[in-house]
């Protein structure tokens, strides 16, 4: 599938057509003006634009020559240029028509306009006041190397660079202040990026308010409530990196799957707290599959996985373990009314995963080396067959527990997560 910026360079760049199209007019009511019934054939014109743009909007669908480097900055030199070159063989052969059909009274305009529209379109491309200045002079080379091929320096083509050069001082401070906006405007934007998804700022930028960006309705989703237990014990040089880095990856893997025109995500960070973190699946994002409850739970054995990689990294010699608790139900988007307008979530499931993962404190004691999921009945009933039969159903009476917010229920589904060393004795003992 083609990257809709690629699209876009692609529909910007047949602007040429347009360009060749609006110089005709222009050239048609200065005839009309000046020599009425004066017949001028502009199909090879428009022929030679519509060729010039068709082959730069397929080299841009194609990426060439963007793709042989992976750097950013590159890429946009390279299309910076490539635009340059567009501009400058269009505006060449746009002023030598012309300079060649046209009166010499009446070609001053059109080929001013030219000028213009080829500075302008090279601006557009990211081009800085000192790449127009430069290029400004090589574009203004090139049209008295036309005036000379077309005829001898009278009164109109002297009068012709005059003006040329006059539009030039004044689109140099214009430019330099719009370089100033726009600078401004692309740092803003960059900021915004460290706050914001991706759509987010495609739709503010688009005009829409903040509050619009992001869904607020109440919606059914499942709530994984993950809190590492004990870290605050740890004594190792590099237990804040171990868990900044442990976040980072959670993140990544919640946002695997991110569309930003059908908003799909494995999961939406809620918050972090402490040695844990809250996330929501199926809301504010719709999940990546059609069982938000499998996801969530495929999701949180992701998490368990990334946690012992970070462990390992530390080797360290006592066993780190987590509680995951997942619940389903309401959960709501908001923007507070007051203050700064950061976008949260509040609802009934999300105080649910905290409760059905604070159950993992009944089972510590009982095996040293598991982590604990713990699954809503609802959740669990949720699951196809297979992924249910993994589970454990324990009786809440027995357990002598009530679940704080959800009286009425009777039993949680519990899973044992071990690290995979501790699978392998295992399964070795047990052949």
């Amino acid at each position: 599938m083609i990257e809709r910026s690629r699209i876009k360079l692609a529909v910007y760049t047949l602007g040429g057509i347009f360009a060749g199209a609006v110089s005709v007019i222009l050239s048609e009511i200065i005839l009309y003006i000046y020599h009425p019934g004066f017949a001028v054939d502009y199909s090879w014109l428009i022929g030679e634009q519509a060729i010039i743009a068709a082959v730069f909007a397929s080299l841009y669908l194609a990426n060439f020559p963007m793709r042989f480097t992976r750097h950013r900055k590159y890429e946009k030199l390279m299309i910076k240029h490539m635009t340059f070159v567009n501009s400058m063989i269009s505006g060449f052969f746009g002023n030598a028509f012309m300079l060649n059909n046209l009166p010499p009274e009446c070609n001053a305009i059109p080929v001013q306009f030219w000028f213009m529209f080829g500075l302008i379109f090279f601006y557009a491309a990211s081009a800085n006041l000192f790449n127009i200045a430069c290029y400004g002079i090589v574009y203004l080379a090139t049209l008295i190397y036309s005036i000379s091929l077309v005829g001898d320096f009278s009164y109109d083509e002297k009068i012709v660079l005059l003006s040329i050069g006059f539009q030039m001082v004044c689109f140099s401070p214009l430019a330099s202040m719009a370089s100033k906006k726009m600078r401004a405007l692309k740092h803003a934007f960059r900021q915004l990026e460290k706050v914001f998804y991706p759509h987010q700022i495609i739709r503010i930028k688009q005009g829409m308010d903040l509050e619009t960006t992001m869904p607020t309705m109440t919606r059914d989703a499942c709530v994984i409530c993950l809190d590492i237990v004990g870290s605050s014990k740890l004594q190792h040089v590099r237990t804040k990196e171990f868990l900044q880095n442990f976040f980072r990856s959670c993140n990544d893997k919640m946002m695997q799957g991110y569309d930003r025109d059908v908003m799909t995500a494995n999961g939406y960070r809620i918050k972090e707290m402490g040695d844990g973190f809250l996330c929501s699946v199926g809301y504010p994002f719709q999940a990546t599959s059609s069982n938000v409850a499998e996801s969530a739970v495929e999701l949180a054995k992701e998490f368990h996985q990334i946690l012992l990689r970070e462990v390992a990294i530390l080797e360290l010699d006592q066993v780190i373990r987590c509680g995951i608790g997942i619940a389903l139900d309401q959960v709501s988007g908001f923007y507070p009314q007051s203050g700064t307008r950061e976008y949260d979530l509040h609802g009934r499931g999300i105080m649910l995963a905290t409760r059905y993962q604070t159950i993992r404190n009944l089972f510590l004691c009982d095996d040293l080396e598991a982590s604990f999921l713990i699954l809503q009945e609802r959740v669990h009933s949720s699951l196809g067959r297979d992924m249910r039969a993994e589970f454990k159903k324990y009786e809440l009476s027995e357990l002598n527990y009530v679940i704080r917010d959800d009286t009425a229920a009777d039993k949680v589904f519990v899973q044992k997560l071990y690290p995979a060393a501790h699978l392998a004795v295992t399964s070795k003992l047990a052949s």
